[in-house]
């Protein structure tokens, strides 16, 4: 099964680097957003999307499919990416 997945992160963030090394040992496609690397422009544009997402704002915000998780959740990760 192909899985839709999107990871907003911080690059100075462990647990967003521990996040994308799980997705990258799943040997999974995703994409990623370093969202403290953009320019303001895009940065505005991310934080909308991530208030949408994550009101409180915290990272790693993983988006499997559609289902939001927030934070280095292996368990959460594993089980959306089994169906």
């Amino acid at each position: 099964m192909v899985h839709k997945i999107k990871i907003y992160a911080l690059s100075t963030c462990i647990w967003c680097k521990k996040t994308i090394e799980y997705f990258t040992k799943k040997e999974v496609e995703f994409e990623h957003i370093y969202v403290d690397l953009l320019d303001d422009k895009e940065r505005a544009r991310i934080d909308k999307e991530l208030e949408a997402l994550n009101t409180g704002g915290n990272f790693p915000t993983v988006v499997i499919n559609g289902k939001v998780i927030v934070g280095y959740q292996v368990k959460d990760f594993d089980r959306e990416l089994g169906k």
